[in-house]
C-alpha cells in the first residue's frame, strides 16, 4: 500500500570547485541504509558510490568539479537542505 521509504546511514557536507568557472558551492549527499554504502568521510573518500556521482556546473555546464572539503552531519539534527547553488550533484545510485 505504502512506498518504502529508504532510511539514511550518513549525510555529508561538499566543497566543491568548478573545474571551468572555479565557482565554489556546497552540497549535501545521503548515503542510502545499504550493506556497502558509506557511514563515515573516510569510507566516503574511499567509496565508488562517491565516484559514481555526476557533476555539473549551473554557471557553465562544466561536469567536472574538484572535491575541495567534505564533513559528515549529524543525522539526528533537523535537516536543512543547502540551497541549490551552481553545482549540481545528482545521485546515480
Amino acid at each position: 500500500m505504502f512506498d518504502e521509504v529508504p532510511t539514511v546511514r550518513a549525510r555529508f557536507l561538499m566543497g566543491l570547485r568548478c573545474h571551468n568557472c572555479h565557482h565554489m558551492t556546497k552540497r549535501v549527499i545521503e548515503s542510502p541504509d545499504l550493506e556497502d554504502a558509506p557511514c563515515s568521510v573516510d569510507e566516503l573518500l574511499q567509496s565508488a558510490w562517491l565516484q559514481r556521482q555526476s557533476f555539473s556546473c549551473a554557471e557553465c555546464d562544466n561536469p567536472v568539479a574538484t572535491l575541495v572539503s567534505v564533513k559528515q552531519l549529524a543525522l539526528d539534527d533537523d535537516f536543512v537542505p543547502v540551497a541549490h547553488e551552481p553545482c549540481h550533484m545528482a545521485n546515480s545510485a
